[in-house]
């Protein structure tokens, strides 16, 4: 098979770089050059521009309609380490305008690895009626002598997609930059025997904005949990904390209070390094700049202990099970007691994980 590639172009038509209908026209040729070729499907890529990908689609229908062929569309967006769209559209924003076109296939791909793209694969597989594909980049690309060096490798990805496959239901994996011929094999091999996880038929009728995704139908929502000031589950923030970059870590904690997190889970856990100190050095600041209340995410009763002293408010201890006995949890409780703290209670104790 083959897949005719439309990329996003140098200028954004949201912001008048191009006109809308110079840009349609474009595309339009475009497409209508690919299908001629004999191209089994369209695949509108890296978007960065909602109104872009709206134009790249119709012009797409229309140039089928023309040549009396219709071949499927594919359509991935690209969400950058901000978490939103070049222009600023969030995962839902895309989805939302995504769902009301035709399009047979929606996704992410490029900018960063598949670390950072675990909150908007979890959106798309909770939330799209379509098709999912998911190409992450081999990792946040690092500028090394001039030149891009991506870091993640063949099994790493692999492992990636096939969690994406099992639990968020997508049908389609593969990679982008720095991914190779070892990437491609690993990940064929790690999800050739994978049934995707099923997925809803049916989409929530909302409306958007450039900017925000807003339900027709309004709720009282989930409390929204911020997982990216985490050193084990963002590479970005990570980094941050290694160089003491004290305001970039307040920067990503500003940035998910922005995006609509209600509390912000903070983990400065990282092997060889004082936990507790790397802690205090972010919440000092922290509870003073960010609005958000914070979950203090540790495996240590020291490093628990030492956070709760400076928060003011009432947190939330990450997380209390019975996996090593009631001696830790006890001390946990006492804590909690103490400080006026609430828990995430994991349902596990010494003979493994509740499961009815």
């Amino acid at each position: 098979f083959v897949a005719g590639s439309m990329g996003p172009g140098t200028k954004l038509v949201t912001i008048g770089h191009i006109g809308a209908d110079e840009l349609f026209e474009s595309y339009k040729t475009y497409a209508k050059g690919l299908i001629a070729g004999g191209v089994d499907c369209l695949n509108i890529e890296t978007c960065q521009d909602i109104l872009q990908v709206k134009l790249a689609v119709i012009a797409s229908r229309d140039a089928m309609a023309e040549l009396g062929k219709e071949v499927p569309i594919f359509c991935t967006v690209t969400i950058e380490t901000t978490g939103t769209m070049l222009v600023g559209s969030d995962i839902a924003t895309a989805l939302t305008t995504l769902e009301s076109l035709p399009v047979d296939v929606v996704g992410l791909n490029c900018a960063t690895g598949p670390d950072l793209m675990q909150e908007s694969v979890r959106h798309l597989g909770q939330n799209s009626t379509r098709a999912i594909m998911v190409m992450p980049n081999a990792g946040l690309p690092r500028n090394v002598g001039g030149n891009a060096v991506y870091d993640l490798t063949p099994k790493e990805l692999a492992t990636f997609q096939a969690r994406f496959v099992e639990e968020h239901g997508i049908a389609i994996v593969g990679g982008c930059c720095g991914t190779t011929p070892d990437h491609v094999q690993a990940m064929a091999e790690a999800t050739k025997q994978l049934v995707p996880e099923p997925r809803k038929t049916s989409y929530t009728s909302q409306i958007a904005s450039l900017f925000h995704s807003v339900p027709l139908d309004q709720e009282t929502g989930p409390l929204i949990v911020g997982e990216r000031t985490n050193a084990n589950g963002s590479k970005k923030f990570r980094e941050l904390m290694l160089e003491g970059d004290v305001e970039g870590m307040l920067h990503m904690a500003k940035e998910q209070v922005q995006e609509g997190s209600h509390v912000l889970d903070i983990c400065s856990a990282y092997v060889g390094r004082d936990e507790a100190a790397d802690m205090l050095k972010l919440l000092q600041p922290m509870v003073q700049q960010v609005t958000a209340p914070v979950m203090i995410d540790s495996t240590q009763i020291d490093v628990v202990e030492k956070a709760l002293h400076v928060v003011p408010g009432r947190a939330i201890i990450n997380s209390i099970n019975l996996e090593d006995g009631e001696g830790k949890a006890d001390e946990l409780c006492k804590l909690a007691r103490r400080y006026g703290a609430m828990f995430v209670a994991l349902t596990i104790d010494e003979d493994g994980m509740a499961k009815t």
